[in-house]
């Protein structure tokens, strides 16, 4: 899963989206691996992990189905839940970062369609800065 390190001249911010392992053994089905790291991810409610942030941790978020096409490199992820930003402005960036690089972590996955109660991800978590 990814966690967000806070004042690094990054992308998201100013801030770097980083890994962490989750201590959860690779199945090797891509549909499972992202399924169990985003169950990780949204079952972590502290807000920081040593120094890292995790912007979700208010947020109640399910990882509902995942879908994987292994000829395309497309996986299909549908959450289901209340996404609660903190109120920071950069909330929304991070939160994303978050989600997708979590996702996208696996080599087999080329493109993602992430879905948050029948909504795409990004416009449920919309744009902030």
């Amino acid at each position: 899963m990814y966690m967000i390190l806070v004042s690094t001249e990054g992308s998201i911010c100013g801030d770097s989206a980083v890994p962490v392992s989750t201590g959860v053994e690779r199945y090797g089905s891509v549909e499972t691996d992202v399924a169990n790291a985003l169950k990780q991810l949204f079952s972590t409610k502290a807000e920081y992990l040593g120094n890292l942030l995790n912007s979700l941790h208010r947020s109640n978020i399910r990882v509902n189905n995942v879908d994987f096409n292994d000829k395309t490199g497309s996986v299909f992820v549908d959450l289901r839940g209340t996404y609660k930003p903190t109120g920071d402005p950069c909330d929304n960036s991070r939160v994303k970062a978050q989600v997708w690089s979590t996702v996208r972590q696996f080599k087999q996955v080329k493109t993602t369609d992430i879905l948050l109660n029948g909504i795409p991800f990004g416009d449920r978590v919309s744009n902030d800065k």
